[in-house]
């Protein structure tokens, strides 16, 4: 996800022509390959800033309605993409996170009501390991994308409600102290507000494809493990969820979205590993539209670590990666 350092009017400039817009406010729309049809999102405001130091650029999008979502990646120095072309990369991550309700064809059976039907997942008689192709991140390489193995080449995005919520660092990099001895790893800081339905908290997470209505095949896997720990004064309440074609948006299945499938966690002060099956992930109780009986591996966006309102928090995590059967 490259950007000129050209400054930052240049930069949003080729937003607008990224896109194909000339207004005010930055628009576009989005084709569903499978139906056709198109969904409008718009953007209120981007504000995109070269950080020359670390030769990264920082895009916040403002979105119409309650999400700020803020990417971090290589400048084109480093990576040797144009302006309007890295630009356009990174609005295709945007439009995978979530900010456009586009469709895409869903292959699975569907029941009587026109709801994709459950996924077969995969359980494990004698455990699980760390599948061969299943790296993640673990972020040794120090930038914001996941390890680009088994057509996986996603980037770490943040999110936050727009009733006071915050995260950081800023720039949302690395940082040091990994697991196990381990240079780097992930670290969300932040506090989360109290309010109504709209105060939802704070996370990060990474979406598996950068292109646009991209899900991802996983179904030779059974699970992802991660490591995790939080500061002393964290909260250590955390939930992981993996976003699929059942409950992301832009699958044009869920008329109730965001209820990912995940598993609420008690997170400590030291490093520990969590192994979270397919099978045993859950949506939360009642909300969302449909409701399937399992998450469906052959058919995922994103995964994410989430906060809820009223807490502080500074949540590390390392060593992601994908599992399989032993």
């Amino acid at each position: 996800m490259g950007l000129a350092a050209a400054g930052s009017s240049a930069a949003a400039g080729a937003l607008g022509d990224a896109v194909g817009a000339d207004s005010g406010d930055t628009a576009a729309s989005a084709d569903g390959p499978a139906s056709g049809r198109a969904s409008n999102f718009r953007i209120r405001s981007a504000q995109i800033t070269p950080r020359p130091k670390t030769r990264l650029v920082r895009a916040s999008y403002q979105v119409t309605g309650r999400v700020t979502i803020v990417f971090f990646g290589p400048t084109a120095h480093r990576l040797g993409y144009s302006v309007a072309e890295s630009m356009s990369r990174l609005l295709s991550c945007f439009l995978v996170l979530g900010g456009v309700s586009a469709c895409i064809g869903v292959s699975q059976t569907r029941g009587a009501g026109g709801t994709p039907g459950a996924a077969d997942v995969a359980s494990c008689r004698l455990g699980t390991r760390p599948a061969d192709d299943g790296l993640i991140d673990d972020f040794e390489d120090e930038n914001t994308q996941l390890n680009v193995i088994a057509g996986r080449d996603g980037y770490w995005w943040t999110k936050h409600d727009e009733k006071g919520s915050t995260i950081g660092p800023d720039p949302f990099i690395p940082s040091e102290g990994g697991a196990d001895g381990s240079g780097l790893a992930l670290r969300g800081t932040g506090k989360t507000s109290i309010g109504g339905p709209e105060t939802w908290g704070a996370g990060f997470g990474v979406n598996f494809l950068t292109r646009q209505n991209g899900v991802y095949n996983a179904s030779k896997y059974v699970g992802i493990s991660f490591k995790a720990k939080v500061g002393a004064d964290s909260t250590r309440q955390i939930r992981f969820a993996i976003g699929d074609v059942n409950t992301h948006p832009n699958a044009g299945v869920c008329k109730v979205c965001w209820n990912h499938f995940g598993k609420d966690l008690i997170v400590t002060n030291q490093w520990k590993e969590f192994r979270i099956l397919f099978s045993e992930v859950q949506q939360q109780v009642g909300w969302g539209e449909p409701r399937p009986a399992a998450v469906t591996p052959g058919k995922l966006v994103s995964i994410d670590w989430s906060i809820a309102g009223g807490q502080v928090f500074d949540l590390w995590v390392d060593d992601i990666q994908f599992l399989v059967c032993k």
